[in-house]
């Protein structure tokens, strides 16, 4: 239960974090590609932690900061 929420909301938190970037500029684009392949790999590796603690029957405590 609740897998494709978390994929969804680790989705958000990779834009959120990656931010806006110019793609008219070469730098800003390659960097921006760069922090959402790393972003993507750590949200991966949290998904994969969180599950397994989940079907073992000892979920772990996570934490969502919201900012307006």
């Amino acid at each position: 239960d609740g897998q494709s929420t978390l994929q969804g909301r680790l989705k958000g938190a990779v834009r959120e974090v990656c931010g806006s970037f110019d793609s008219k500029n070469l730098t800003d684009v390659l960097d921006h590609g760069a922090c959402m392949e790393e972003a993507k790999a750590s949200a991966q590796r949290a998904s994969v932690t969180i599950m397994a603690a989940a079907k073992s029957g000892k979920p772990v405590k996570t934490a969502m900061v919201i900012s307006n």
